[in-house]
């Protein structure tokens, strides 16, 4: 199902054409004047201090505010939204956890790999010394 209907053709309407008399009926503009200049005030000498606007912060919720267990009220549909949401992050929290103990194994066997090829060319290096003793050896 196509979304526009471009095979039907609407008529364009023209719009009227209007015609503006030559001679203007509003007031001419006034003149155009300068933005007054104001006197610079220097800084210097001058005991004027910058002021300081506090900052407002939400309030703090003290841990005896905590244990008084006052009743929260929350929108069901948000309700439902923040567990939804929850549930969500303890997915992805559980397949990070699944992924990094997979990468640890693939690690383990990584390191164990890499010491047996260390220690067989610990091996081949030990037996060509062994050979190069045998050929130049003098009897």
């Amino acid at each position: 199902m196509a979304l526009f209907n471009l095979s039907k053709k609407k008529e364009i309407k023209e719009f009227p054409t209007f015609k503006f008399s030559e001679e203007s009926s509003l007031p001419p503009l006034p003149p155009k004047t300068s933005f007054p200049k104001f006197p610079e005030i220097s800084r210097e000498g001058s005991n004027l201090e910058p002021l300081e606007i506090p900052l407002r912060r939400p309030p703090m919720i003290h841990e005896k505010d905590i244990e008084k267990k006052i009743p929260l009220f929350v929108k069901i549909n948000k309700y439902k939204s923040v567990v939804s949401s929850l549930h969500h992050i303890k997915e992805k929290v559980q397949e990070a956890e699944n992924i990094l103990h997979k990468l640890d194994i693939i690690k383990s066997e990584e390191d164990r790999e890499l010491n047996s090829w260390h220690e067989n060319v610990g091996e081949i290096k030990d037996r060509l010394l062994d050979i190069d003793e045998k050929l130049f050896e003098v009897d």
